[in-house]
C-alpha cells in the first residue's frame, strides 16, 4: 500500500476527510505536520492504518478540530 493511501485510510477510520487534513497541514503546519510525519513513520514500521488510527484516538491530540478547519492542539 502506498503511503498516501495509507494516510487517507487512517483519516477515514477517524471519520475525518483526508482533504481537510491536507488543508490543515498546508495552512497551520505545527502539530498537523508532526502528525503527518508520525503517521509516515508508523507506516514504515509496518503498523496497519487501523492501529495508527487507534493510537491517534488514544493520544491527547485534539484531531476533531480538523473537521472544523481549526488547528490541531494537545487536549489538556
Amino acid at each position: 500500500m502506498q503511503y498516501r493511501i495509507f494516510e487517507e485510510t487512517v483519516f477515514r477510520y477517524l471519520l475525518i476527510k483526508p482533504m481537510l487534513f491536507d488543508a490543515c497541514v498546508k495552512k497551520q503546519r505545527g502539530y498537523a505536520l508532526m502528525l503527518r510525519r508520525w503517521i509516515k513513520e508508523e507506516y514504515h514500521k509496518g503498523n496497519t492504518a487501523m492501529e495508527v488510527a487507534r493510537m491517534i484516538q488514544k493520544s491527547k491530540l485534539s484531531i476533531t478540530s480538523i473537521q472544523h478547519k481549526n488547528s490541531i492542539h494537545i487536549a489538556v
